[in-house]
């Protein structure tokens, strides 16, 4: 029997408790793959051309995703980490895995909806279908 596999793509939602795709992906999934991605464009300026991250937040960042990692690994997951744009490095996992669905969060912000929307047209080129969740 093939095994389901669903990736979880998780964005600043760093935690495993009370995280509903990763609950979702655990409950209808033979296999879950979390991912986070370091999205270039978080690194970036404003456009009134102020950081959109200080180093005090990117060093934040970073220990909040060994975190998640941490966590995730003593509940026998591996966290997948990258560095790029979803809308890139998601469909190349999808198909690495042959994952069925994208679990996530949605997110409110104007550029968060951006780049899901992006993320949704790239999956169009998948056999996977993106999941949303509110959290």
């Amino acid at each position: 029997m093939p095994t389901k596999t669903c990736l979880v793509w998780i964005r600043n939602d760093l935690r495993v408790r009370d995280h509903a795709p990763l609950r979702h992906a655990a409950d209808h999934y033979d296999r879950v793959v979390p991912v986070y991605c370091f999205d270039p464009r978080h690194v970036g300026t404003t456009m009134f051309d102020l950081p959109k991250m200080s180093a005090i937040r990117a060093r934040f960042l970073c220990e909040s995703v060994q975190d998640l990692c941490d966590s995730l690994r003593d509940l026998g997951a591996d966290l997948v980490v990258r560095r790029g744009k979803p809308e890139t490095v998601l469909p190349k996992l999808v198909r690495r895995v042959d994952a069925e669905e994208v679990a996530m969060f949605q997110e409110i912000g104007t550029e968060e909806r951006q780049v899901e929307d992006a993320v949704k047209d790239a999956l169009k080129g998948t056999d996977a279908t993106p999941g949303f969740f509110w959290g």
